[in-house]
Order: structure tokens, then sequence, then C-alpha cells
């Protein structure tokens, strides 16, 4: 009778967090429903937030806790060798932090974008854009601009309007705030 009841508290418990997600992912899409420029703010949510600064912050807690299981084994005695677990666990944990630190470096950014998308808080512009380059980057492809008043912004999404540009001309941009992430470049009538 007891494991019937741990497998049913199991299955509501995983019933419950399968509906919270489901409802986090609906809240946000009825969030961004009425604003413009989605599919480039999605992109930027997908890469930048998600997976470079996601995989930043698991670094640094299995650095955090490869200190714990450390420490744990010394004193416990556990530890086959303790001398030599005291000084590699640390260094590995400092190499795991320190490129997880390396990773999310600009999540509090990101999130400050997220936040100004969502409440409308983004920037719209008209500028003249004086140069205009295309570069690649190994997989990538950067679209570089430099505005009339000595801006730049870089960006590696394609999107509508980003390579067809005309330097010399008006633009109107769309931009966040924080990061001067592009969402769209459209020309002047």
């Amino acid at each position: 009778m007891g494991r019937r009841q741990k497998q049913s508290d199991y299955t509501a418990i995983e019933t419950i967090v399968v509906v919270l997600v489901i409802s986090f992912i609906l809240f946000i899409s009825w969030q961004l429903s009425g604003l413009e420029d989605r599919g480039q703010f999605i992109k930027f949510i997908a890469y930048d937030v998600l997976f470079i600064n996601m995989y930043g912050l698991l670094l640094i807690l299995l650095g955090s806790a490869l200190i714990v299981f450390c420490i744990y084994f010394i004193i416990s005695g556990k530890a086959a060798d303790p001398k030599r677990l005291a000084w590699l666990g640390p260094l590995l944990a400092l190499i795991l932090i320190g490129l997880g630190g390396l990773l999310s470096h600009n999540l509090k950014g990101n999130l400050i974008d997220i936040t100004s998308y969502v409440t409308g808080n983004t920037v719209t512009e008209e500028v003249v854009i004086e140069k205009f380059a295309i570069r690649s980057g190994g997989e990538h492809t950067f679209y570089e601009y430099t505005l009339a008043d000595g801006r730049e912004f870089s960006e590696r999404y394609r999107g509508k309007g980003f390579r067809r540009i005309e330097e010399g001309r008006v633009y109107v941009i769309h931009y966040l705030p924080k990061s001067k992430k592009l969402l769209s470049i459209r020309l002047v009538d």
C-alpha cells in the first residue's frame, strides 16, 4: 500500500509541475501576443537568455555542488585520497564556476530587456545608416550598422529588412534599450 501511495504522490506532483509550466508558457504567449517584432525577440530569448545564460548557471551550480561533495567526502572519511581531493576539487569547481560566470555575465541585462519588451518600454527612432557591412564569423553572419551619430549596432540574427540596407538612407529602427538588440529595421518611405 505504501508503494502505491508514493507513486500516486509522485504522479500528482508531476501533474502539478506540468500544469504550472504550461500555464507559464501560455501566460508569456498571451503577454507577447499584442507586441510587434516577436520573431527577433523570441530568437533573443531562445539563444541569448536560455541557451547561453542557462548553461552558465548550470556550470555555476555544478561547481558549487562539487565543492559540497568534496567537503562531504573529506569530512565523512569516504575520500580515498583526502589531500588530493582537497586541492583538486576546489580547482575543478573554480574552473566550472569561472566558465559559468563568463557564460552568464549578461543575465541581469537580458532580464531587464525582457521586462522592457513585455512592458512595451522599447526604443523606436528614425536614423540614417551611414555604413552597413556583412561579416562572416564561423557559422554566424553578422550585420553591422553605423549610424550618422556614430552609434554602432551589430546583429547576428537574420530578420526582415536586416540585410537590404542602402547606406545614407533613413530607417526606423526598433531595439531593446539595455542590450541594443535590434528588433526591426524598415526603410522610411
